[in-house]
């Protein structure tokens, strides 16, 4: 099942019991997050039982009155935004250009990836797996990449130019077993 066909509810249901873990782990009520975000608590508990998608607009102020780090704010965010078919991408992604926005999914099939098998997806940080398996693989799929960019291996590459610099992004790939 492609995330597309993936069931909006479970989304929700899935959004709202991280927010609730989320809000009870800082002791707010529904009402001081109403105060805090001007959201009303009677849709904030709708969101908690996966009643109601969350649109960005919304998700952004729940993220402020929730005082979120940058990471955990960007997995809220995103979690939000899988709630509601049409706002599958964060307010940050709207104006990106094609080619950035179809990098990863062009680039899955080539390292034998299906897109439509991808039932789910999630982000990690940077530490969070002490796994010395990945940490090898990944090793190697540098060590690849850099054969490529001296004219030994191949790798595809997305080339951004930005405020006038210029980037080079590479998908690094490996099975987490």
């Amino acid at each position: 099942m492609s995330d597309n066909d993936y069931p909006l509810d479970s989304y929700r249901t899935s959004f709202g019991k991280y927010l609730k873990r989320l809000r009870t782990e800082r002791k707010y009520t529904q009402a001081y997050l109403q105060a805090a975000t001007r959201v009303a608590a009677t849709l904030i508990s709708a969101f908690e039982h996966g009643e109601r998608a969350v649109g960005p607009e919304v998700a952004e102020k729940l993220a402020d009155g929730l005082q979120l780090p940058d990471y955990e704010r960007e997995r809220f965010l995103i979690a939000a935004a899988k709630t509601r078919r049409k706002d599958r991408l964060m307010n940050e992604a709207r104006h990106l250009p094609p080619e950035v926005l179809n990098y990863v999914p062009k680039m899955l099939p080539s390292l034998g990836i299906d897109p439509a098998q991808i039932t789910s997806a999630s982000f990690w940080k940077a530490g969070e797996t002490r796994d010395r398996y990945i940490g090898n693989r990944l090793d190697q799929e540098y060590a690849r990449l850099r054969s490529a960019m001296i004219g030994i291996d191949q790798y595809d590459l997305l080339h951004v130019t930005a405020d006038g610099e210029r980037f080079l992004c590479a998908l690094l790939v490996v099975p987490a077993r």
